[in-house]
């Protein structure tokens, strides 16, 4: 009986079964994270997108007018086919005044935040400025910042 080539067959078999299991264990872990539940953005996605537009408010000269003039000082491209979201400036606050720049029709869409799963997430902040104080409410419009549409 050849006592050493049994134990290097038993140490290759615990290898093999080893990398079996890891190979299993992986395809079941790329499965689920690819057909398990999605992951939402959304809320980060409008918080980012509030706070940089803050920021770019909080250092101009003065707060732009107009949409183009916001776009040209912050140096982005605002068009509804460009970004998933919609946000509303507005002199003291949204929910008393006008926005005075607009794209989309975010103040709706907000106030209805929790109602329902499948609205947009909105994030809110103020400007304040030698002026007078600006409220920005920005939102991730539906499922369009998750994984899953």
């Amino acid at each position: 009986m050849n006592v050493r080539g049994t134990a290097g067959q038993q140490v290759l078999l615990v290898w093999l079964v080893f990398l079996i299991v890891l190979v299993v264990g992986g395809l079941a872990l790329g499965a689920s994270i690819f057909y398990g539940k999605g992951y939402d953005y959304r809320q980060a996605e409008a918080d980012t997108f509030s706070y940089v537009l803050t920021r770019c408010l909080s250092t101009q000269q003065s707060v732009p007018e107009t949409l183009p003039a916001l776009a040209t000082a912050c140096g982005f491209s605002f068009s509804e086919k460009d970004i998933p979201l919609t946000f509303s400036l507005c002199s003291v606050s949204c929910a008393t005044h006008q926005p005075f720049i607009q794209l989309g029709s975010s103040l709706v869409d907000c106030s209805l935040q929790g109602t329902n799963e499948q609205f947009g997430k909105c994030s809110r902040s103020f400007i304040v400025r030698p002026e007078g104080t600006f409220e920005l409410v920005v939102q991730s419009r539906g499922r369009s910042g998750g994984t899953h549409a």
